[in-house]
């Protein structure tokens, strides 16, 4: 956990000198690069035994033979995530081994994670973000719902930008790394509709409610059996696992450590917008819609993945805010708060990450 702990000090301390303008442009460009070369090193050479589910992503790209996850149907094609086993493909069939698809992977992260950050914002201060808000620790099998929702915010930017055609490239890339980017199509109605904030905070008291009263299962076994009525040739029907209530193994002070970090999360969420008197934007929005997902999913370990598409968006709606004068203190608490989510995310080590080990 050592390892985990040094890269926090690191990177919250460059996060609170960016909130104070401490840094010069000159020196956040080197930082930046040097987070990026830190993030290369962690997920390029970590061992096998870090993080769950590595054996199956390790399989599946020993399995990358061909090109059979390209169908007759256009829609089963689609539904086979072609661009995420491409790369697969595309490394495995030159002999290559599969940390290069990990370095490539990050890249890509990288990459497209610099290209959504809105003019005006900080891009130092949104990659920091991404690391304290442990989206880049996660278990390998969240990796292609993180490119997919980091695609996704490089289509929201491009639609707050008016270019409607790279907005649509940019969601069909996230689509193609993976299918679940479908239930965001809905949600990107909230770039032209803001919803006040008393009705998402009614709606975090809301799903409280529904969380203790166990609503949830209620809730979520009707869209199992929703799910399990797809015909399994769409590849979709495979989701019911969503929906399956699953023990999350943890004591009782594991619990209350997720119980902490969904308050401390909505704690967030309204410290920052607390004397903002602008209406929500889209990121705000899919940010508090990712908290009640995080909030009603809080049992189901599966479906608690698609809250990822949403949430990612706090690492774009913090670092907006942070221009505005005189706020430095409370984005210093801000920051502070989200390391102590991250020491919780690591005590509780769902993802499997501890201990970290070279490859």
């Amino acid at each position: 956990m050592l390892i985990y702990i040094v890269i926090l000090l690191f990177i919250s301390s460059v996060a609170l000198n960016v909130s104070y303008n401490r840094i010069s442009q000159h020196n956040q460009r080197f930082l930046l690069n040097t987070i990026f070369i830190l993030s290369i090193v962690m997920i390029t050479f970590r061992s096998i035994n870090v993080g769950t589910d590595y054996i199956h992503h390790n399989n599946s790209f020993l399995a990358s033979t061909d090109l059979s996850f390209f169908v007759d149907s256009f829609v089963g094609t689609i539904f086979n995530e072609p661009l995420w086993y491409s790369l697969f493909y595309l490394i495995n069939c030159q002999g290559l081994p599969i940390t290069l698809f990990w370095f490539v992977y990050i890249c890509l992260v990288w990459f497209f994670l610099i290209r959504s950050v809105p003019s005006g914002s900080s891009k130092l201060l949104v990659c920091s973000l991404f690391i304290l808000s442990y989206f880049y620790y996660s278990s390998y099998n969240t990796s292609a719902q993180v490119l997919a929702s980091i695609l996704i915010l490089c289509s929201v930017k491009e639609i707050n930008q008016h270019n409607m055609i790279k907005a649509i490239l940019y969601f069909v890339g996230a689509l193609l790394i993976h299918k679940s980017s479908l239930f965001v199509i809905p949600f990107f109605i909230l770039n032209y509709v803001s919803i006040s904030k008393k009705w998402y905070y009614w709606t975090f008291a809301i799903s409280f409610f529904i969380l203790f009263m166990r609503i949830d299962t209620l809730l979520f076994s009707k869209f199992n059996e929703i799910m399990m009525l797809l015909d399994s040739s769409s590849n979709m029907s495979e989701y019911n696992k969503y929906f399956d209530m699953e023990s999350s193994g943890l004591n009782i002070f594991g619990l209350a450590m997720n119980y902490f970090m969904i308050i401390t999360n909505i704690t967030i969420f309204i410290k920052i917008h607390s004397i903002d008197k602008n209406k929500l934007d889209i990121y705000s929005q899919w940010w508090a819609i990712g908290i009640i997902i995080y909030i009603l999913t809080f049992n189901y370990a599966w479906l608690f993945r698609l809250s990822y598409f949403f949430m990612m968006s706090m690492i774009i709606a913090i670092p907006l805010r942070f221009n505005r004068k005189g706020r430095a203190n409370m984005y210093t608490i801000v920051i502070l708060l989200l390391c102590l989510i991250y020491v919780c995310k690591l005590y509780n080590n769902n993802d499997g990450i501890v201990p970290y080990e070279i490859l």
